[in-house]
């Protein structure tokens, strides 16, 4: 799914093909497919998948200069994941994904807000990184909404909203972000920050989580609920 999104960025003839693109690659990410890292299929140097992809990056740039705001995003996570870290002044990427969000790309808004909250390459600033967390979430993106209801239920950056906290959280769930959904089931059925339990919602999540594979949703659901186990 990730080499089929990046290689649609980088070979669309216009920006809502290359927004196409990236729901693929979103799309492996928000099932758990890559642990969070945009690796592009590629895990060991000498692979296929490198050498296929070494060869598209110049057209990426090329795409990138041309003004695309999603081929703009892509190349800035490509920097800040493993495969581009070293080969160029972080500022160019950080100037690509902050042209990218200003055109709406809402991947680039997710990069800000870990680049700012972590420390990448930019002063860390947790509070502009939050902001950019919470321009990605309305703009849709999952992981921005999972991020943005974390801070908001855990009060540590900005003072413990609850409400809204979980209501980011559902949302992230239900546009399909398995790391979303997961943190729900087990906030329903143990209760975290003081919300209350809701075990049969959390049963119903558990079944989900089941479904696409979760180990630790099947285990559960062999405890609390045999006959649902798979």
């Amino acid at each position: 799914m990730v080499q089929l999104g990046w290689l649609k960025v980088v070979d669309a003839q216009s920006e809502p093909q290359a927004r196409e693109g990236w729901e693929w690659i979103d799309r492996a990410a928000a099932y758990g497919l890559d642990q969070f890292a945009y690796l592009f299929g590629v895990e060991s140097d000498g692979s296929a998948e490198r050498t296929l992809l070494a060869g598209e990056l110049d057209r990426l740039r090329r795409s990138a200069d041309g003004g695309s705001a999603s081929a703009q995003a892509l190349l800035a996570r490509f920097f800040f994941q493993d495969l581009g870290a070293g080969e160029s002044d972080p500022a160019v990427y950080l100037k690509l994904a902050r042209s990218a969000a200003a055109a709406g790309e809402k991947h680039a808004m997710r990069l800000l807000g870990q680049a700012y909250g972590h420390g990448w390459g930019v002063g860390k600033d947790r509070a502009a990184g939050l902001e950019w967390y919470r321009k990605g979430a309305a703009a849709g993106d999952s992981f921005c909404m999972m991020w943005l209801s974390q801070t908001l239920l855990q009060g540590k950056e900005v003072p413990a909203d609850l409400p809204n906290g979980l209501r980011w959280l559902e949302r992230s769930a239900e546009v399909g972000n398995y790391w979303a959904l997961g943190d729900l089931a087990h906030l329903l059925d143990e209760g975290w920050y003081g919300l209350p339990r809701d075990p049969q919602r959390a049963l119903v999540l558990k079944r989900r989580l089941a479904e696409l594979g979760d180990t630790e949703a099947i285990g559960w659901l062999r405890f609390h609920s045999p006959e649902d186990a798979p």
